[in-house]
């Protein structure tokens, strides 16, 4: 019982901690754009992503759990929504992006090998796992936007919050139910394209994730807290937006 309540509040901390930062971020973004005399536009845009499936998942953390490692990094898919800040004037603006969205199936595939003395899993020998996780990813976006041959490119570079709200792993023994997940923080940069159609445009997004710690969730069985993955890997994603 001790065990548990001190993990409880653990995960609180955490959460208070995660919570004030994003405050802190969001109360900039606003700043900003309320402050700028230069404010040339706003847009607000839906996304449908796809991951690549082309990155790693070994982090030390990763690794000191598990005792190894895995290339067959999950095909992800999701959506997002985006409202984008503009300011400046001419070919070039610079732009803040706040975003929302979630992403379906973050983990590894079979193939992922895990020792006999992790216990975390459930696990009595060697065995392959698979780990599907679904998240909450919130992004704030800073970059610039430029016109080439009347297509307009967004340079951007950003932190994000990646919440854990539910998964699974399975193993030779059956598949146990992910729960209560930690926030993790992380950094993106990436390249948005935009061609104009009608009221808005279609967006084009490439964006590589770098996870600064690993993903970490209670297994619903047991109740441990277990190291799953730290991502860093490729999204690709497509949407459009309407410009006001």
């Amino acid at each position: 019982m001790m065990k548990s309540t001190r993990r409880e509040e653990k995960l609180t901390r955490c959460s208070v901690r995660e919570c004030k930062i994003l405050k802190t971020i969001s109360t900039l973004v606003l700043v900003l754009a309320a402050g700028s005399s230069a404010f040339a536009g706003i847009s607000i845009g839906i996304n449908g992503n796809i991951g690549s499936g082309i990155g790693s998942v070994r982090t030390g953390e990763y690794e000191e759990t598990y005792g190894g490692t895995d290339s067959n990094l999950n095909m992800t898919g999701g959506f997002s929504l985006a409202a984008q800040f503009a300011f400046g004037s001419g070919a070039n603006s610079f732009i803040i992006r706040p975003e929302a969205g979630m992403l379906f199936n973050n983990g590894v595939g079979n193939g992922f090998h895990f020792t006999y003395e992790d216990q975390t899993l459930g696990t009595a020998n060697d065995s392959d796992c698979s780990i599907s996780v679904t998240t909450v990813e919130l992004p704030v976006l800073f970059g610039m936007e430029t016109t080439l041959n009347g297509c307009k490119l967004d340079y951007y570079i950003g932190p994000y919050l990646s919440i854990p709200v539910a998964g699974t792993v399975t193993t030779d023994s059956g598949t146990s139910q992910l729960k209560r997940g930690v926030p993790v923080f992380g950094a993106t940069a990436g390249i948005t394209g935009n061609l104009k159609a009608g009221p808005g445009a279609f967006v084009f997004d490439m964006r590589y994730l770098f996870d600064f710690a690993a993903t970490k969730m209670e297994v619903a069985d047991t109740d441990d807290t277990v190291s799953l993955y730290a991502r860093r890997n490729i999204i690709v994603s497509a949407g459009y937006k309407l410009n006001f």
